[in-house]
């Protein structure tokens, strides 16, 4: 991930990786609860562009993560 990423940075990259809407994951990481559904998709977009190469590196770390789950769940079946 890119150097310098606030924390709150990186829970909407993780959040928006794992299948979030863009304004689900800006509202959840976000502390101005005031702010319009409006307001969050127009920053949750500008932060999902900033972001890009690390959404695609987190979706396809986590598609990874599923597939070796799968493949070892599917040896451990075979092996009983």
């Amino acid at each position: 991930m890119e150097k310098g990423l606030t924390a709150k940075h990186k829970k909407f990259i993780e959040l928006v990786a794992s299948g979030e809407t863009i304004v689900a994951a800006y509202l959840a990481t976000n502390s101005n609860r005031k702010q319009t559904n409006a307001t969050a998709r127009a920053n949750g977009c500008k932060l999902a562009k900033k972001y890009a190469k690390e959404i695609e590196l987190a979706k396809e770390k986590l598609s990874k993560a599923i597939s070796q789950a799968r493949e070892s769940e599917v040896v451990e079946t075979a092996l009983k």
